[in-house]
């Protein structure tokens, strides 16, 4: 494994670890749109199927506003 690798793996580790103990911080905050889409698709959502914390609507809807597709 090469020092690339090592330091990637080690940063790995201690952001999983500091998760385990409740310490994580993120170092970029959700935007209302993100939040807005977990609120349903996140843990203990009416549709829990993700966790991410990217913007959903650059690929899942389309036009000047946002449509969420039909439950």
């Amino acid at each position: 494994m090469c020092l690339a690798h090592a330091a990637v793996a080690k940063q790995t580790v201690d952001l999983l670890n500091k998760q385990a103990d409740g310490a994580f911080k993120p170092t970029y905050a959700m935007s209302a749109d993100v939040k807005a889409c977990r609120s349903c698709h996140d843990q203990k959502g009416t549709i829990e199927n993700t966790r991410a914390m990217m913007d959903c609507g650059g690929c899942h809807f389309t036009g000047k506003a946002p449509k969420h597709p039909k439950i």
